[in-house]
């Protein structure tokens, strides 16, 4: 019978122990809501991911889960008509905190798709999930990588922690998302999402700490049960993860 994932020998960061403050959060019917002060600088392995590409460029969300690899969506880091990779040096990781600041970040050194993978990039679908292998790696100081679970072992309910597009500087989520919908590698959530979230985390919390259980991929529109789908981590995908770079 299958196991839990055991914690990974170097423990997570105690900032992941930290429960999400609910009563500053949104409903889940509402767009992410700005996290707390405190907790802005709490989740160093939630950051920003921006495309310097002079035919599309924006931010999305991305989170560490190797000291040189990022999950993401991988419509964030490919051209939205051709489905090419972006030249990884245009992808920047900024570490998670305020934008006025001087903050930790990597360039990209290597995009990595899922097998198959043909492109262009359709939000909602089971392929719009990606890895960027970064330069250098993250010193665990700096920011702790947040590990994969299965959805079999998530404990919902599930957290999205991502950036919103219209205040790129501050962390903002939710933390009361209930799985609405399951196909084969794709879920739904209760929780709306805005521009800038894709390729934020979907988020379960175990005794010993916070894993990523999916990425966000779309908006599912203003249903009351169906506002967002992920993608769950599969394949060659999750196999880069466990390895671990």
């Amino acid at each position: 019978m299958p196991q839990v994932p055991k914690p990974r020998a170097r423990r997570l960061a105690t900032a992941f122990c930290l429960s999400l403050a609910g009563s500053a959060l949104a409903d889940p019917a509402l767009p992410p809501a700005p996290l707390p002060e405190a907790e802005q600088t709490a989740w160093h392995a939630i950051g920003r991911l921006t495309r310097y590409s002079p035919d599309n460029p924006n931010t999305c969300t991305a989170t560490l889960v190797a000291p040189d690899l990022v999950l993401t969506a991988a419509h964030c880091v490919t051209a939205p008509g051709s489905g090419a990779p972006v030249p990884a040096y245009r992808l920047h990781f900024i570490a998670s905190g305020h934008a006025e600041r001087y903050l930790p970040h990597r360039i990209g050194a290597e995009v990595i798709l899922p097998e198959g993978f043909s492109g262009p990039a359709r939000a909602g679908a089971p392929d719009d999930i990606a890895l960027l292998r970064l330069a250098a790696p993250f010193p665990p100081e700096i920011a702790t990588p947040l590990p994969l679970v299965p959805l079999a072992f998530a404990a919902p309910p599930f957290a999205i922690v991502g950036y919103r597009g219209d205040t790129p500087g501050l962390l903002s989520g939710h933390d009361d998302c209930t799985l609405t919908a399951r196909r084969p590698d794709v879920i739904g959530l209760s929780c709306a999402v805005v521009t800038g979230n894709s390729g934020a985390p979907v988020l379960t919390r175990l005794p010993d700490g916070w894993y990523v259980v999916a990425v966000v991929s779309a908006s599912a529109g203003s249903h009351p049960m169906l506002r967002a789908v992920a993608v769950l981590p599969a394949g060659a995908i999750a196999a880069r993860i466990r390895r671990g770079g």
